[in-house]
């Protein structure tokens, strides 16, 4: 299985502790994802894709680390990937997604539907017209941690949140939404919020039609295969 966290993390310890040194924490971090991956038990498929693709291979480049470094620079190494380079690139990414219109109202319900299905969290939601609150009561990645004895690392996950999530405001960047509409997706994203000039007619119609994949909307709520233009009077 090609693990995509893989080539970010060799690339990271080469350019942190130069080719020989970095080629060996690298050596020893492949070593420790895979005896973490085959001690990881009983877990189901979302979570165990989860844990081999984003969770374990960073766990095991603490761990790496903390064989060879001492506690401090551990850290301080460990926090400069996680946010100069996990967190960095995921703020990036919703940076550009900002220029959907529409964006936010959408990605709140896409979040809460996830995260209400999917077996990675347990929690207690609150939602509104204005806004809306999740409170984890439990997640993969802390439980992870815990499990692999670097309980103290999950903080780091946490702050790659708060990275990715702050300083984000809905605006109107022409430049940068010239260069998004190159891609067909956000091309059909965003010509079907503007086809809804009245604010509470797309609110209602795009509430059931949370996902664009396979050239087809997909309802959120009831999950059926909406026509491009058959969106708006979907209403579940």
């Amino acid at each position: 299985m090609r693990i995509r966290q893989q080539k970010q993390i060799g690339m990271f310890l080469a350019e942190s502790f130069g080719g020989d040194r970095g080629g060996a924490l690298f050596a020893r971090q492949k070593e420790i994802l895979q005896e973490i991956i085959r001690n990881t038990q009983n877990r189901s498929k979302n979570q165990r894709k989860t844990l081999v693709q984003t969770i374990l291979p960073r766990i095991a480049l603490y761990k790496a680390m903390q064989e060879s470094l001492p506690e401090a620079e551990t850290h301080a190494q460990m926090r400069r990937y996680m946010l100069e380079r996990v967190a960095a690139q995921k703020h990036a990414e919703m940076m550009r997604m900002e220029a959907i219109p529409g964006f936010y109202a959408l990605y709140s319900r896409i979040f809460l539907r996830v995260v209400r299905s999917s077996d990675l969290w347990e929690s207690e939601q609150e939602h509104g017209t204005d806004g809306f609150s999740v409170t984890m009561k439990k997640c993969l990645w802390h439980t992870a941690c815990v499990e692999n004895g670097c309980a103290e690392l999950c903080r780091l996950f946490c702050d790659v949140d708060d990275v990715t999530y702050g300083g984000l405001c809905e605006n109107e960047n022409p430049w940068l939404r010239r260069r998004l509409l190159r891609f067909p997706v956000l091309q059909e994203i965003t010509a079907f919020f503007e086809r809804s000039s009245d604010n509470e007619k797309m609110e209602k119609s795009f509430a059931g039609s949370c996902a664009f994949t396979g050239g087809r909307w997909i309802c959120c709520v009831c999950e059926d295969k909406l026509l491009p233009d058959g969106r708006k009077g979907h209403d579940c």
